[in-house]
């Protein structure tokens, strides 16, 4: 059984995907790309909360959970 941690709409009606991974190493979840292949149309972006990768790779962004309070600041 595979499951999406958190999903937002933003006030376009897209969606952002976010999938929590506290790990060092880190695969991109199967279950991003049915979703992704499901909901094409409004799928906005594909989003991995780490802990401490940055990165941009295969539609999917990668972002450490110690950068979130700076980007909250915004």
């Amino acid at each position: 059984k595979s499951e999406i941690d958190f999903i937002l709409e933003g006030f376009d009606k897209k969606l952002m995907i976010f999938e929590v991974k506290y790990r060092n190493k880190v695969k991109i979840p199967a279950i991003f790309n049915k979703f992704g292949k499901n909901y094409t149309d409004i799928l906005n972006k594909k989003i991995m909360i780490t802990k401490d990768y940055l990165d941009f790779r295969d539609g999917v962004y990668f972002i450490p959970a110690c950068i979130l309070g700076v980007i909250a600041e915004f």
